[in-house]
């Protein structure tokens, strides 16, 4: 008899808990949340710090106490689901040890590769939900094995949350003057010494910039009319801060480090899902994108007509985007809908619910 989600007793693995108050959108919750708003159980897991930085300067993910924790209490689940692979593989590795079985979901930001941890996952993972199509196939290549475990769940964004955020604000106030407003939202994986160095000399722009990194301000320091939208001690923007940022900008900029690499080198360097969030907010409230191109996002920008790519470390690439923008500053708008066009048909919070859920629904068979 199979499961029924509305009565599971769900194990939540992330790396960190929601806090009591915060107002974050479905996408920070990877989807789950929609599984315990229709009664499912979230079984609260343990945690010892000390055990878990040893873990995590071995490189066995950062909660080797929670995995081993699961592991010998398997019983209080139906079944696990992942942030990411990092947060189970040793779990994964002590199930295929003993022969054991309990359903795990883990969501795969980047192509499995030869490695250890790897392994692990293709023998202990039940479920490896590959959060874009280039990565499931790359996975294929090292890893043709895992076929069977391997499914693609294209990562979305709760349009809806950003939206209500911006009626509760009503409105963003108007532009103090004419520049061409570019936002810089985000830290992982960035390089911005290129795009610092397109924007020297008298452009018509303004650059706000959503980082607390000390090395990047440093380089971004350098842009004229910059201005930093952080808050103090390196507190992170609130959503409602931030979804205000994005109405008031004319395009969002994210610059990637990011070299152009094979489809062999993409996998054994680890790649991963640089920029999607940012890139996905942006859509979410109509703003086109300029960044560098991850192959492993599976958006088009061009083709979609909804923002731009520039290569990595390409100042020249950057500094014509830039203009292209002041030039054609009038055709930002429908730049910016087309984008959340796409979204809200192809990558909304709603359909990668479901989509989950039927993934779940469809492979729990009480096992």
């Amino acid at each position: 008899m199979k499961l029924q989600i509305a009565t599971s007793r769900i194990a939540w693995v992330t790396r960190r808990e929601i806090m009591e108050g915060e107002v974050l959108p479905s996408n920070h919750a990877w989807g789950t949340d929609h599984l315990f708003a229709q009664g499912a159980q979230r079984v609260p897991t343990r945690r010892l710090a000390a055990l878990d930085r040893v873990g995590e300067h071995l490189r066995l993910g950062p909660n080797i106490t929670e995995q081993i924790w699961l592991f010998l209490h398997l019983d209080r689940y139906d079944f696990i689901i992942a942030k990411d692979t990092d947060l189970v593989c040793i779990l994964c590795g002590l199930l295929s040890l003993t022969g054991r079985r309990k359903p795990i979901y883990a969501f795969l930001h980047f192509p499995l590769r030869h490695s250890l941890k790897d392994a692990w996952l293709e023998s202990g993972c039940s479920t490896l939900l590959a959060l874009s199509a280039k990565i499931q196939q790359l996975s294929l290549v090292e890893h043709p094995r895992a076929a069977a475990q391997l499914t693609t769940l294209p990562w979305g964004v709760d349009v809806p949350f950003y939206d209500r955020l911006r009626m509760e604000a009503g409105g963003p106030p108007p532009p103090e003057n004419g520049r061409l407003k570019i936002l810089l939202n985000g830290i992982t994986g960035r390089s911005f010494s290129a795009f610092v160095e397109a924007l020297a000399g008298d452009m018509e722009v303004e650059v706000r910039v959503l980082t607390d990194s000390a090395e990047f301000m440093a380089e971004i320091q350098e842009i004229p009319n910059f201005s930093s939208i952080r808050r103090s001690q390196g507190e992170p923007v609130p959503y409602r801060d931030l979804v205000d940022h994005l109405v008031e900008c004319d395009v969002v900029a994210l610059p990637l480090n990011l070299p152009r690499a094979t489809d062999a080198e993409l996998i054994a360097n680890r790649a991963t899902l640089w920029g999607i969030t940012a890139l996905l907010e942006a859509a979410a409230v109509g703003r086109p994108v300029l960044m560098t191109r991850n192959p492993l996002i599976d958006l088009d920008l061009e083709a979609e007509q909804c923002g731009r790519f520039v290569e990595t470390a390409d100042a020249t690439g950057w500094r014509e985007s830039v203009q292209w923008c002041l030039a054609n500053r009038a055709a930002l708008p429908e730049m910016g809908a087309r984008a959340r066009r796409h979204v809200l048909a192809h990558r909304s919070m709603q359909d990668f619910q479901n989509r989950l859920q039927q993934i779940v629904e469809s492979r729990l068979d009480g096992s």
